[in-house]
């Protein structure tokens, strides 16, 4: 989104907040939903990026999704999904 952002000039928080949260998946939606109806809309787009971090960028959390992920698709679909988990974890012995 930052570089998004910078190709297209958006340097208002208002637009950066309201561009922002047009791409976020299911998931992160209902967070962004929630919190707004529970904690009120965030200011700027550094606070939103951050508590989004905070609350969705945990290692644990992509292990977690890659233990439990399954081929559903093509062989293609499947190693695209495990590479987005895979690299933002650590540590990963070459067995797992």
């Amino acid at each position: 989104m930052e570089h998004y952002f910078n190709l297209n000039y958006i340097l208002d928080n208002e637009t950066q907040l309201m561009v922002g949260s047009m791409y976020l998946d299911n998931e992160r939606w209902q967070w962004w939903q929630w919190h707004q109806r529970c904690n009120g809309s965030f200011f700027t787009w550094d606070a939103f990026k951050k508590s989004l971090i905070e609350r969705f960028n945990h290692e644990s959390t992509f292990l977690g999704r890659l233990t439990k992920l399954r081929q559903t698709g093509t062989m293609d679909e499947y190693i695209t999904a495990f590479e987005a988990l895979a690299f933002r974890t650590r540590g990963l012995q070459d067995a797992f």
